[in-house]
């Protein structure tokens, strides 16, 4: 878990003390390291989590190769070796092992496009200095956070959490009951609404991008399908449930630190602690509550 947020201000100025207080606001969620970019209209704070690449190479606000293009990304790329390689083999040149980069040189060369080829969990906001273009991108089970308020001549900022935006007191973020009543029917305000006035979630599975004039919607980039598939033999379906299961939970030990798994008692992660013991053969330190 990491911390990100920005600000993107056409025409005006981003300052630096604005994104150190969005920077302590998310502190927690990232507690190794942080970084600030800012650059006159705009800037980029991130507060890290060391998972991928411990090295200072992996830090974040990042760079791409060009120097067009800056990111702070919050998440996993559970197939950045296997994307890895097909950056590799049309010649470009990676200087780190994080999926930071991965993810930043297949936006720098292919745009929200590849969203379409990433397996991981994400939120992220990417800075294009020659099209002077904020995109925001959130993963397709919305498994990370992202929040998000529109400013004047197509600007925004945006945050992990909501108290990033309070921390900056020229955003003026200031609550409200409109949602209220949805919040009663279903115990939490589903997206994009929130509690505070002007603020937005990104819905799963969705972009969003900023740049001087009017405001682009948000697009949806994957949704569910729940078609039926093809009947198939008890047996078979058994064998490939297992296999997913396998490639599935040994993406997600790919770390350059010790990995845990939280045992609630239910099902589940009782199935992926064994998988990765039994299976894998990984040794895994389970915690339960």
């Amino acid at each position: 878990m990491c911390g990100i947020a920005g600000i993107y201000r056409p025409g005006g100025e981003v300052l630096r003390e604005e994104l150190e207080a969005m920077a302590r606001a998310l502190h927690h969620r990232g507690p190794d390291a942080w970084g600030i970019w800012c650059e006159g209209e705009v800037g980029l704070a991130h507060t890290r989590l060391k998972i991928v690449d411990l090295s200072e190479r992996g830090a974040q606000p990042m760079a791409d190769g060009s120097g067009r293009m800056r990111i702070t990304y919050n998440g996993e790329i559970y197939n950045h070796r296997a994307l890895r390689e097909r950056l590799t083999a049309r010649g470009i040149s990676l200087r780190s092992t994080s999926d930071t980069e991965v993810l930043l040189e297949l936006l720098a060369n292919h745009g929200e496009d590849c969203l379409d080829d990433l397996e991981g969990m994400f939120a992220f906001g990417v800075f294009d200095r020659e099209r002077r273009r904020l995109l925001l991108a959130r993963d397709r089970a919305g498994e990370k956070p992202l929040f998000y308020l529109p400013l004047a001549r197509g600007g925004v900022a945006f945050a992990s959490e909501i108290k990033a935006l309070r921390a900056v007191k020229a955003l003026g973020v200031t609550a409200t009951l409109d949602p209220l009543g949805v919040y009663l029917v279903h115990g939490y305000v589903p997206a994009p609404a929130t509690f505070y006035r002007g603020v937005w979630q990104l819905e799963p599975g969705t972009w969003v991008a900023f740049s001087e004039g009017p405001p682009e919607p948000p697009r949806r980039y994957w949704a569910p399908s729940f078609r039926a598939t093809r009947p198939r033999p008890f047996e078979e379906a058994k064998r490939e449930l297992r296999e997913r299961m396998r490639t599935i939970v040994r993406d997600r030990l790919d770390a350059d630190v010790p990995v845990g798994a939280f045992l609630s008692g239910g099902l589940d992660s009782a199935v992926v602690v064994g998988v990765a013991t039994r299976d894998l053969g990984r040794t895994v330190h389970t915690y339960s509550i």
